[in-house]
């Protein structure tokens, strides 16, 4: 009896770990057909985050992303740049973002602030309320923008991204395993509610 009670521990430990790999590839494969072109003209969503890590050392994710997005307004492929993120009074990453921004010689005209993005599905959902029709280019680590660009085109988004490094250590592997398993829960939920009101 305690073996197969193992044995059950045992198969349903990998089977988990077989779906959350073959969803992550899913998505990772669905958006490599996504990738952004250096021709085209985008809203450009910067993801949220901060400028240190928690040791209280320079955040390469912060600087990758923005020297990104600078160098894409200045070839001219960005017309606007949404700095989606928190906004808290002891940590402000949409703040951090916009000033490092506009010291890097980007209009302050043309940043627009998304305080509401949390997650990534929120700032998702930032988008698809207000430019549902435009192109959106996400910006950030490959892992993270590949999410993103998955969770929009599921709303009907016009979205892709710019590859950029793919900084992933084992822990944060581990959080998008989880993080690419709830973009289906957002999804079903989100369509759910979308169905409801339409009715």
């Amino acid at each position: 009896m305690k073996n197969n009670w193992k044995r059950g521990i045992i198969i349903s430990s990998a089977v988990l770990i077989v779906v959350l790999f073959a969803n992550y590839f899913y998505i990772s494969n669905f958006a490599s057909l996504k990738k952004c072109s250096s021709n085209g003209r985008y809203v450009g969503i910067v993801m949220g985050t901060s400028p240190y890590t928690r040791r209280g050392y320079k955040n390469p994710f912060f600087t990758e992303r923005l020297e990104m997005a600078v160098r894409l307004y200045n070839k001219g492929v960005l017309q606007k740049l949404v700095i989606s993120g928190v906004s808290e009074p002891y940590y402000d990453e949409v703040g951090w973002m916009r000033e490092t921004i506009i010291n890097s010689g980007v209009p302050d005209s043309l940043i627009i602030i998304d305080t509401q993005g949390t997650r990534t599905w929120q700032s998702v959902l930032f988008v698809l309320n207000n430019y549902p029709n435009d192109s959106i280019a996400f910006i950030s680590q490959n892992f993270h923008s590949e999410r993103a660009v998955y969770l929009a085109s599921q709303t009907g988004l016009n979205a892709c991204y710019f590859p950029m490094s793919n900084r992933i250590t084992p822990v944060l592997l581990l959080r998008e395993l989880l993080s690419r398993l709830r973009v289906h829960i957002d999804l079903a939920l989100w369509k759910l509610r979308s169905k409801r009101n339409s009715e």
